[in-house]
């Protein structure tokens, strides 16, 4: 297996333990899937408020440097894709929640939203959830699901395989007129 398809794999495994029982490749395979089908769907379950919490953390996870990230990739539409068609209700409302709770506690601590935030708090925050362990329907919790989900949604994206991995197709053509090299030589 070559580095660019490990990537792959690895975004498609990341989603668990949602589609847990279901192969890597399987994974992948619903990841393009629903990244086929965002060019003609609005937002059907983040709210415009929970989508921009939801692409600043993303972008936050995966900038856009001279690589594309997470927005380029739309991470966010793509997360609210999978809430909508994949999630069960118990869980959509646990990740809702807790995505309403890293907006609270950007409230708490800056005075506005997780998007609105400087980037110093943006970065405060993000490095406390990352290091915490917490029950779900928290900020933390959210976090982390929003990172496997970003980490899923953009390296089984078009954008993300194109100019992130790079994947290089080769088939080398049959010459059976060309000899085998002899021994010793280089």
């Amino acid at each position: 297996m070559q580095r660019r398809e490990l990537l792959q794999v690895v975004g498609a495994v990341a989603l668990s333990p949602l589609l847990s029982p279901l192969s890597a490749e399987r994974r992948l395979e619903i990841g393009r899937a629903l990244h086929a089908r965002l060019g003609v769907l609005s937002l059907r379950v983040l709210t415009p408020q929970q989508n921009a919490a939801v692409v600043a953390v993303a972008e936050a996870i995966i900038p856009r440097t001279d690589t594309p990230g997470a927005t380029d990739a739309r991470v966010s539409e793509f997360v609210d894709l999978l809430l909508a068609d994949y999630y069960k209700d118990e869980d959509r409302a646990t990740l809702l929640k807790g995505i309403d709770a890293i907006d609270a506690e950007a409230v708490a601590l800056g005075g506005k939203s997780f998007a609105d935030s400087i980037p110093n708090t943006q970065h405060s925050l993000l490095e406390r959830w990352d290091n915490a362990e917490s029950l779900p329907e928290t900020a933390t919790a959210a976090f982390k699901r929003l990172k496997n989900l970003t980490i899923y949604g953009f390296f089984t994206s078009e954008i993300a395989v194109k100019e992130v991995t790079k994947p290089i197709i080769f088939h080398p053509a049959f010459e059976g007129c060309v000899p085998f090299p002899a021994a010793g030589a280089k």
